[in-house]
């Protein structure tokens, strides 16, 4: 009867440190990037938030959280990780549905170099490592031989790291929030122009067909979650001098093709919105927008998002 007891009470302490735990991580700062401190908040699991934002730099320093959360009255979280390509975004999302509730809407960046699997982005593993106790997948990213692979594979028992890893992670080394305006160094948000001035340099790209088969497999996961998938393009600044306009709307025209409003699969072109292509207080350098632009863009991403909520909404009660 008194070992009964014991488990029992074990138990119940178990599950109240657990509980606190995953509590005291889902009220940090959401709108921290993918880096090391925010991979620490994925793999811990349970986040939940409504909307989540995944892309390189035009969607880490154009979607502020905030204001679709304000906007939108959803939870949100920007996962995007400034330098990254498609892969490692790709990745980053599979992760986080593996060890998290799927979201109501997943925003994955839709930008011209995302269809260019030589573009010179990268897939950032090393930001990984540190997880590879977590994640069969991460611990993937390191193995140097089949072997090593499957012995990966076997020490991450689903079970093992789903619940007793993160809540490990959670006590004995516990998140901090960054600060406002940095995570790890990096800024969160940009401010004023860059001291080189704004410059609309010609970007060059190549569809591969590898990237569009992708994007395919993209859309194919939301709708087998049943999440809504918004495949977003940020604004380019002075946009015909940027790109060669034929190339982009071909571009454009893939992405475009790829919405389904029924299956729940969106796109939302911004590249040549007046509103900022052509506005140069909103630019911090000639692929960036500024504190002031991301704060405005914002605004009208959040705008567009309700009236798609509402129309999916409105498809279900039709039902």
């Amino acid at each position: 009867m008194r070992t009964a007891i014991k488990i029992v009470l074990f138990a119940v302490i178990f599950k109240l440190l657990d509980v606190a735990a995953f509590q005291g991580l889902r009220r940090l700062d959401s709108n921290l990037p993918a880096d090391e401190t925010g991979l620490k908040l994925l793999y811990a699991g349970r986040r939940g938030e409504e909307i989540v934002a995944f892309g390189d730099s035009r969607i880490r320093y154009h979607v502020n959280t905030r204001i679709l959360n304000q906007s939108t009255g959803m939870s949100a979280w920007n996962l995007a990780d400034a330098g990254s390509n498609f892969e490692q975004q790709w990745f980053t999302l599979n992760e986080y549905l593996d060890f998290n509730t799927p979201p109501r809407v997943i925003i994955f960046e839709a930008d011209t170099l995302s269809l260019d699997a030589k573009s010179g982005l990268k897939f950032h593993t090393e930001l990984f490592r540190p997880f590879q106790g977590y994640s069969s997948r991460a611990a993937g990213l390191f193995a140097t031989s089949p072997l090593e692979g499957f012995a990966m594979r076997i020490a991450t028992v689903r079970a093992f790291k789903s619940r007793i890893v993160p809540l490990a992670a959670s006590l004995f080394s516990p998140v901090q929030a960054a600060a406002d305006n940095t995570a790890n160094g990096a800024p969160l948000v940009l401010v004023g122009h860059h001291p080189n001035g704004l410059k609309a340099s010609a970007k060059r790209f190549q569809i591969s067909q590898e990237r569009k088969d992708a994007f395919h497999r993209l859309a194919a996961l939301a709708t087998s979650k049943s999440v809504v998938l918004i495949l977003l393009t940020t604004p380019e600044y002075k946009h015909d001098e940027q790109l060669i306009p034929a190339d982009a709307d071909t571009a454009y025209g893939f992405f475009s093709g790829l919405a389904n409003p029924t299956a729940g699969i969106y796109y939302l072109n911004y590249a040549r919105d007046p509103r900022f292509v052509n506005n140069d207080d909103m630019w911090f350098d000639g692929q960036h927008l500024n504190v002031v632009g991301m704060s405005e863009f914002s605004k009208v991403l959040a705008k567009d998002l309700a009236t798609i909520l509402q129309n999916q909404a409105g498809k279900r009660k039709s039902l």
